[in-house]
């Protein structure tokens, strides 16, 4: 449970770049009904539009169907993970969450990006309220992407 919440507190279950993630499923899922489809898109295009961009569709499609990572808590991360303040700041301070850091909140709020910081700060306050495994139950649920 633990290694599937991030140091900020996302659920890796529900993000679009997790290897073992709902979205890879579902984009898997999707690809496979889909297969053979492109053929017919000429023909549905010229009824429905919105169907003159399908290529660029099964691009993401293809993408989200072979995502790779494996998690903040794992060894071998990408770079962007690896360069995560967050990440860092845990594994330094020796906390499993932000939440829990005697700091938090601290100057390593994404100052840049209002958005990330506000969810980085709700995450933190939320899972220092309730403690992780309430919070595990109540992440693991939301969608992902909404601020």
């Amino acid at each position: 449970m633990f290694e599937m919440v991030t140091p900020c507190g996302l659920y890796c279950g529900n993000c679009a770049f997790y290897k073992d993630g709902d979205v890879r499923k579902h984009a898997k899922d999707l690809a496979i009904l889909l297969e053979g489809f492109e053929n017919l898109v000429p023909i549905i295009a010229e009824h429905a539009p919105e169907f003159r961009n399908y290529e660029a569709f099964g691009s993401v499609l293809e993408s989200l169907s072979s995502v790779q990572c494996p998690g903040c808590r794992a060894k071998d991360v990408p770079d962007h993970i690896q360069d995560c303040s967050f990440r860092k700041c845990s594994m330094e301070k020796g906390v499993l969450f932000c939440g829990e850091c005697k700091d938090f909140p601290c100057s390593d709020a994404p100052q840049k990006n209002p958005p990330v910081a506000e969810k980085w700060r709700a995450n933190g306050d939320r899972l220092r309220d309730i403690g992780i495994n309430q919070y595990y139950e109540e992440v693991r649920k939301k969608p992902r992407y909404l601020h």
